[in-house]
């Protein structure tokens, strides 16, 4: 079984686009990776976000912007070390509301950009298993907070208790976690 983490954009004041991306790891390689990504993150707050160090925000702030961007490599670093793929989907929110209008049954199944996102991510997955003829499910841990989750999680639950949609999609199962679990280990980034 994998293991897929999916996470949302930030919104950030201006910025019209939602996305969501994510990794799948497979069992083997998560102690590994969150024992790197723990080295590397020692002394800074926890959960980690990547967002505040690439915008100098939060902790970061009166960080020199090289200083922000070498963290954020070293970190793509390790997760790109002991990931198996990585899934991203972005959604101009201007045209989502356009398709919306053209389509109003089928994105009221969808119901907001970030599902959207989060649909086409695992289909990406789905996709790549598919190709490289990879028998195996996924078990997806799914950021808590983003504006939309009602409806993602609607359409996952149509997914999962549907078992010709939950035998294509290869879904073992999901859960929405918080950023970090107590022991701070959970989601990575």
């Amino acid at each position: 079984m994998l293991t897929g983490f999916i996470d949302e954009t930030e919104k950030h004041e201006g910025k019209r686009l939602t996305g969501v991306g994510g990794f799948l790891f497979r069992k083997e390689a998560l102690s590994a990776l969150q024992t790197e990504i723990a080295a590397r993150t020692r002394g800074l707050s926890k959960p980690f976000h990547a967002a505040h160090c690439n915008s100098q925000k939060g902790e970061f702030y009166g960080w020199d912007y090289d200083k922000c961007q070498a963290l954020l490599c070293d970190i793509a670093g390790i997760v790109a070390k002991h990931r198996g793929i990585g899934v991203i989907c972005a959604v101009d929110n201007e045209d989502f509301d356009t398709w919306k209008d053209r389509q109003p049954s089928t994105a009221e199944w969808f119901g907001t950009p970030y599902s959207v996102c989060l649909f086409a991510a695992i289909d990406i997955a789905r996709q790549y298993l598919d190709d490289a003829k990879i028998d195996e499910d996924i078990f997806y841990l799914i950021e808590n907070g983003a504006t939309g989750r009602k409806q993602g999680e609607n359409f996952l639950r149509r997914i999962k208790t549907n078992e010709e949609l939950d035998n294509r999609f290869h879904m073992r199962g999901y859960t929405f976690i918080d950023k970090g679990d107590p022991d701070g280990k959970t989601l990575l980034f």
